[in-house]
């Protein structure tokens, strides 16, 4: 069993997913229902967004109270290109 693990992460040597993590989107509005309703208290709310530090249980119980669907789960990159889109809408609805 273990070589068939083996194989089926080889290039990774980790689980699908799990290079990806919980992340508020500009929806927020800091109400922290997902820090109250985490059922391992793993959220917590740092200047008025909600933070997931490691190891979170991938239970998605935040995802599913959050009253503005401000969740979602990526990976790193995805979530920097998220960030950088909307940094770049930002400002071009300024000028």
């Amino acid at each position: 069993m273990s070589s068939f693990f083996n194989n089926l992460f080889k290039k990774s040597r980790s689980l699908p997913g799990l290079d990806a993590r919980f992340f508020a989107t500009v929806d927020c509005d800091g109400c922290g229902e997902c820090e109250r309703r985490c059922p391992t208290g793993h959220i917590k709310m740092v200047e008025g967004r909600p933070v997931w530090p490691k190891p979170c249980l991938l239970c998605a119980s935040c995802g599913s109270v959050c009253p503005n669907d401000a969740i979602r789960y990526a990976t790193e990159k995805d979530i920097e290109e998220y960030w950088r889109l909307v940094n770049e809408s930002q400002q071009n609805s300024e000028e």
